[in-house]
């Protein structure tokens, strides 16, 4: 993926990355995929998004599309070929058009292919080559591009979205384009399988893409895999296939199948489409992870605001040590305190001491803030970031000056921006701003005692299960969300709850932060204070009315404990 601050340009010129001429043979002891990933470099896969299909489950797609016997087939992203071999295994005498941006990979894909099939190969990109052929067959593995590293001279979402007659919102990401036109390249009983990470099933921006699929009733299976294990080399998310068949029947249900990192099937459903109708989100839905609404709680935008933390463009110019601060002699009013890498916090309370512990052991802590006059040695810290070309990336060169960074408040809450298993959020006492690994919380109006029981509750249990459905879980089972996901989260209302629940949530949050800070690894949810802050929480949600007998009973049994 691309890093902070910069943009690929998809279309860009191949010979960028020079001439690529891959030896390969059917006596190869290594398949093309090997061979590829051995003779590029990994600059070169990730600008063009190259993950390629694991065997298994390439099988998986073929059977799909075979069972229909299809005569003109299309593979719109062909890569090394792993589909179409896959497809070969199953029938034979027919067409496959063949169609990638880049030459490299496809000059195996032609050296690879079956030789019982008419292939077709065409070095173009398959969104800026329209067509209205149809394909009783189409079999993809899109690339893994986000939308905000999607380049091209004209508006694509646009253009795609005028062909088929829908509004794309710009922030769909490339593979949600593929699929709008493969859909609309299907022929009627045709059948198509697109394997494509799974943020669809959540994104706001993907929505049209939800309610497309919802009218046409064209999907009609749904294959997970197993988050925990990552069968996708290079490849940070979680993956699905979507098989599609263009029939005239609109089935009332969704098959949804869960494979084991065995790829072996551990869950096999049917989900009616009427259910969907009312879920905004799907991916808990189909998991079958729902939460009944309770009155007893309300949604994080209540209580807080929230923003993204701060986006310098270029954080080995902008974020230093106290030794980098002294060596190019920048002054303190050019400076303030920040935190940029989530392993600096252990515990989930953050103080000006565990601001300075990190300075001493020379930590980035300082972030350059300049402003007014420079002195001539702050001028040529500038000049020699100029010479590194900072101030042509993609967000530094919108910036004026360049070298003047966004404006934040410290944050009471930071929310970790990743996290495994748990989402963890950290209750800032110091002055520090944070970088984007962490997103800004900012409660309104509340005491002292109930930021800390809200900081308590956002990191239990219960809670984050509730806010699952807001989360992109990507590969090996890492948890991602953005700061607008945060406002949903379902609480307690802290502000009506009693001076002793307030006080058994802070000492839960202390014990779970001392715990944390002597243990240096990941809290156990099933011991310790955590399992029991999980209880406690669930007996609140549990709660119509939070003043129970029953929970003054145990926070006076809880509060004994420390």
């Amino acid at each position: 993926m691309a890093r902070a601050g910069e943009k690929k340009n998809r279309l860009a010129k191949i010979s960028d990355f020079g001439n690529v001429d891959i030896e390969w043979d059917f006596h190869s002891q290594i398949s093309p995929e090997t061979s590829y990933i051995d003779g590029v470099t990994e600059a070169r896969r990730q600008h063009f998004a190259q993950f390629f299909t694991p065997a298994p489950i390439a099988k998986m797609m073929a059977e799909w599309v075979a069972s229909i016997h299809p005569k003109n087939i299309l593979e719109p992203s062909v890569g090394t070929g792993i589909l179409v071999r896959a497809i070969s295994e199953l029938i034979s005498d027919s067409k496959i058009t063949c169609i990638d941006i880049d030459q490299a990979p496809m000059s195996l894909a032609k050296k690879s292919a079956p030789r019982q099939l008419a292939c077709e190969f065409l070095h173009a990109d398959f969104l800026l080559h329209p067509t209205n052929e149809e394909f009783d067959g189409i079999l993809s593995n899109p690339p893994y591009l986000r939308h905000h590293d999607i380049s091209y001279s004209t508006d694509i979402h646009a253009e795609i979205g005028k062909r088929n007659h829908i509004t794309i919102s710009k922030a769909c990401n490339l593979y949600v384009l593929f699929i709008f036109e493969i859909c609309r390249l299907l022929a009627k009983g045709g059948r198509a399988a697109i394997l494509v990470p799974a943020d669809w099933l959540n994104s706001n921006a993907a929505l049209c893409l939800r309610d497309y699929l919802m009218e046409s009733r064209s999907l009609k299976e749904l294959l997970y895999f197993d988050e925990s294990d990552n069968h996708f080399d290079g490849a940070l998310t979680t993956s699905v296939v979507i098989l599609l068949e263009n029939d005239e029947k609109k089935n009332p249900t969704l098959t949804v199948r869960h494979f084991s990192s065995g790829l072996n099937v551990v869950s096999d459903k049917v989900i009616g489409w009427d259910s969907l109708k009312k879920i905004k989100k799907w991916n808990n839905f189909l998991v079958g992870e729902v939460f009944e609404k309770n009155d007893s709680v309300i949604s994080l935008s209540t209580l807080a605001k929230t923003k993204r933390g701060l986006a310098t463009g270029a954080n080995e110019f902008f974020h230093l040590t106290d030794a980098e601060v002294s060596s190019s002699h920048i002054s303190h009013e050019n400076l303030v305190d920040c935190i940029g890498n989530a392993k600096d916090v252990s515990g989930l309370i953050f103080s000006e001491a565990d601001l300075s512990r990190l300075a001493q052991l020379g930590s980035r802590t300082k972030l350059v803030n300049f402003s007014g006059e420079l002195s001539d040695a702050e001028k040529q810290y500038i000049k020699r970031g100029e010479d590194q070309g900072f101030h042509e990336r993609f967000l530094l060169a919108r910036r004026r000056p360049w070298y003047k960074n966004e404006k934040r408040d410290p944050a009471p809450i930071w929310a970790a921006s990743f996290g495994r298993d748990r989402v963890r959020f950290i209750w800032n006492k110091s002055q520090a701003l944070n970088l984007t690994t962490y997103h800004c919380i900012y409660p309104k109006n509340l005491t002292v005692t109930q930021l800390g029981a809200l900081v308590c509750l956002l990191n239990s249990g219960p809670i984050q299960k509730r806010f699952a459905e807001h989360l992109r879980v990507l590969g090996g089972g890492l948890l991602k969300f953005q700061p607008n996901d945060l406002l949903s989260i379902e609480i307690p209302d802290v502000q009506t709850l009693s001076e002793d629940q307030l006080s058994t949530l802070n000492a839960f949050l202390v014990a779970i932060d001392i715990e944390l800070r002597l243990n240096k690894s990941p809290h156990n949810p099933k011991v310790g204070p955590i399992s029991d802050l999980d209880a406690y929480v669930e007996m609140l949600l549990n709660s119509s009315i939070l003043e129970n007998e029953r929970i003054t009973e145990m926070t006076n049994e809880q509060l004994e404990m420390f």
